[in-house]
């Protein structure tokens, strides 16, 4: 498994403080040539590379559009998580 860290700096007292954070991507290679690229992390994200540096560009590049996203995003309630069950 790889893992894509993307750097997040931020300004606290006129202090720098770098905090890298490491997503763990998968790519799964393509019937056609290519790669799938998929993020656990952020099940929203689906791209394409047409070769492995190409698709981890892509992956690292998806990553930092959805923070920016969640960013924007106001604070709310946390989320809720169920479970459902289909039958057999």
């Amino acid at each position: 498994m790889k893992t894509i860290a993307r750097k997040k700096t931020s300004n606290k007292e006129e202090k720098r403080v770098s905090i890298d954070h490491a997503y763990t991507v998968v790519l799964r290679p393509e019937p056609e040539g290519g790669f799938t690229v998929r993020v656990p992390s952020f099940p929203e994200i689906v791209t394409y590379g047409s070769d492995e540096q190409e698709a981890l560009a892509m992956a690292q590049d998806a990553i930092g559009l959805v923070l920016e996203d969640y960013a924007d995003i106001p604070a709310s309630d946390p989320p809720r998580y169920y479970q459902v069950t289909i039958p057999a």
